[in-house]
């Protein structure tokens, strides 16, 4: 079955929830309503199957930019609508899901050809697993940040913040923020070691700007939250820090991924 067949009908889906998280941000209401969650939710289940049948090919798995961007995608949103369910995330509703649409949109056009297809065991599969948990989960911690710097600056400005804006009060935003991080640093923790034991060489030329990458993104993860943790870092300091951190972890990927499949070539 063509993955366009399941993605074109999550393609409308996520659009329609987009439309309808805009509709209760304009409401000053963060909290969006069931309807919104079940159209997300069947959104990402047809997006899952989607991602399936672009990745797993009778050639061997597609690792190609665009397609592990989808697979990063439906993690992503599946992540937020279960933290959603018991944390106040539900703002991150509007920048996630068109996110997701265009992240089908480009596995669609782009099929893979200048990417490769590899035959993984077990072990680099777990790899891929926890890697790719730990990107969605630091993703939506940079989402988060970026809001915060939003409300941050209202305040500062002396504008309507909390409820008047349609996000979720500061110190709320601030909290939810600091469990994604810690989450995110324990499973990138896990990617790093998962790595070191089933991947080859670690530094082979293919592979050494993105373990250099992800290992500088890890310690400045270890940075910032030891700093909040040992001198009580909060605010701008740690929402720009997690901001750099998540920009060093996706260059550590899809930088390298995009020399390699796109200017290279």
């Amino acid at each position: 079955m063509s993955a366009a067949w399941p993605g074109i009908p999550a393609i409308v889906l996520y659009l329609a929830g987009t439309l309808l998280a805009a509709r209760h941000i304009r409401a000053k209401n963060w909290m969006v309503g069931k309807t919104t969650q079940i159209i997300a939710s069947a959104a990402t289940l047809l997006h899952a199957v989607t991602a399936w049948l672009a990745m797993v090919t009778p050639d061997g798995v597609d690792f190609s930019l665009f397609v592990v961007g989808s697979l990063v995608a439906v993690v992503l949103v599946a992540a937020l609508l279960l933290v959603s369910l018991a944390q106040p995330l539900h703002n991150l509703y509007l920048l996630m899901l068109p996110i997701a649409a265009l992240a089908i949109v480009g596995s669609l056009l782009f099929d893979g050809t200048t990417g490769r297809r590899a035959q993984v065991d077990i072990g680099l599969v777990a790899h891929a697993v926890v890697a790719v948990a730990a990107y969605s989960v630091l993703a939506l911690a940079a989402f988060q940040s970026l809001l915060y710097l939003v409300l941050d600056r209202r305040l500062r400005h002396h504008e309507a913040i909390g409820a008047a804006t349609g996000l979720p009060p500061l110190q709320t935003m601030e909290s939810m923020l600091f469990v994604l991080l810690w989450t995110g640093l324990a499973l990138l923790t896990g990617a790093i070691v998962t790595g070191l034991a089933f991947l080859d060489d670690v530094l082979a030329p293919h592979l050494v700007q993105h373990t250099t990458l992800a290992t500088a993104s890890w310690f400045l993860y270890v940075v910032l939250l030891g700093g909040h943790f040992l001198f009580g870092w909060r605010g701008r300091t740690t929402t720009l820090l997690a901001l750099v951190a998540f920009a060093v972890l996706a260059l550590a990927y899809f930088g390298g991924k995009f020399v390699v499949e796109f200017l290279a070539a």
